[in-house]
């Protein structure tokens, strides 16, 4: 368990590395330098199925305990100890959030919760998995298997094979199921709202009047006369101060919001529910 913070989870750990904030890589990287040196490597996988493993050993490789140490915080019988773990398991699952992504290097770390799965040889088969979760679908999708996440299970527009399955489960023709070109991405639906294509832009708990590029545009964008954004949020963000029509929703605990048996964790009584 890596996690700066005391939390229940890692009071269950069996070792619990608690890194200054920011030292996310630095950790990772102690990891893969004590798997490498101890020869805590499957050759056999890393030379079918990977690429740059002799760049890895190189960027890992003045990564000591005793360094590790010195920068995060993280003692050094404690990182051995985690190493140790990861080196002689037999199965593997490794799981990230938002505090490998979201934060310095993001990209880097990610990258490296990945390594220790691919030297290991842990990775592909039962019981061995990389699960980077997120909270958006389609970019959870998109990262783990190149798929955007408009189709359920993983499946791609672009295979033939996914689609005619799809359709048959669904008990519709094809030519129902949306895949004659790529998805639209983000930037591009705001280029049609630019344009005049859309008309009703509907915005659900997302705040892409600060979080998108070329935010000028994007604010431009949100203020035409003849494009009706209506923006569902619990909060009164910049992008619901900026749309045409606003829509207050009951804000449910993460953990329960969907199950519907479950009450919210003191979401107030709303005007007009």
């Amino acid at each position: 368990m890596i996690d700066p913070r005391l939390t229940y989870t890692a009071q269950h750990a069996t070792v619990h590395l608690a890194p200054r904030a920011g030292t996310n890589v630095a950790v990772l990287n102690g990891l893969l330098h004590f798997l490498i040196e101890n020869e805590y490597v499957n050759y056999d996988f890393v030379g079918e199925h990977t690429v740059g493993f002799e760049e890895l050993v190189r960027t890992v490789g003045k990564w000591t305990p005793e360094r590790v140490e010195a920068l995060t915080g993280v003692p050094a019988h404690k990182l051995q100890a985690a190493a140790e773990i990861l080196g002689t398991c037999e199965s593997l699952v490794s799981t990230a959030l938002q505090g490998v992504y979201q934060s310095m290097q993001a990209t880097a770390a990610a990258v490296q919760v990945n390594n220790i799965n691919l030297i290991r040889g842990l990775i592909g088969s039962p019981g061995n998995a990389i699960l980077q979760m997120n909270g958006q679908p389609t970019s959870q999708n998109t990262r783990e298997c190149g798929a955007d996440g408009d189709l359920p299970g993983f499946r791609n527009w672009d295979n033939p094979d996914h689609i005619r399955e799809l359709a048959r489960l669904w008990n519709v023709h094809e030519d129902k199921i949306p895949h004659w070109a790529p998805p639209t991405h983000a930037m591009q639906i705001w280029r049609y709202c630019e344009t005049g294509s859309i008309k009703l832009l509907w915005i659900q708990a997302t705040n892409p009047a600060v979080s998108l590029p070329e935010l000028a545009r994007i604010r431009k964008i949100l203020e035409k006369k003849d494009l009706l954004v209506v923006v569902e949020d619990a909060f009164m963000t910049e992008t619901a101060q900026a749309g045409r029509r606003g829509a207050a929703r009951r804000h449910l605990g993460r953990k329960n919001r969907h199950l519907h048996q479950h009450r919210p964790h003191g979401a107030p009584v709303l005007p007009g529910h």
